[in-house]
C-alpha cells in the first residue's frame, strides 16, 4: 500500500472508531453553528482541525512534544469506561 494512503486509511478508522467519541463530539460542536451555505467556511474549518490534529501527532512520533503517561492513560480509562462519553479529557 503506497505511504500516504496508508496514512489516510489509518486517520479514516482512527475518527470513525468507537474510542473516537472525543474527537467526534469536538468536531460536532465546531461545526454546529454552521449552516449548508457555509460550506467552504465548514470545509477550513475541518481541514484546520484534520491538519492541527496531524501536526500534533507527528510532532509526538518524532518526540518533539510528549504527553505524560498518566493523562494519556486516564483518557483511555474514561473513554473505555463511558464509550459514549461526550467529555474529552485533553482535547486530542
Amino acid at each position: 500500500m503506497p505511504f500516504p494512503t496508508a496514512y489516510v486509511q489509518l486517520g479514516f478508522h482512527h475518527i470513525v472508531s468507537p474510542q473516537a467519541t472525543d474527537h467526534l463530539a469536538f468536531l460536532l460542536a465546531l461545526t454546529s453553528p454552521f449552516v449548508a451555505q457555509d460550506w467552504r467556511r465548514l470545509l477550513a474549518l475541518l481541514t484546520s482541525f484534520t491538519l492541527g490534529h496531524s501536526l500534533t501527532l507527528a510532532l509526538a512520533v518524532l518526540g518533539v512534544v510528549a504527553v505524560p503517561a498518566a493523562l494519556v492513560l486516564a483518557h483511555q480509562r474514561i473513554t473505555s469506561t463511558h464509550p459514549r462519553s461526550l467529555v474529552p479529557v485533553w482535547g486530542c
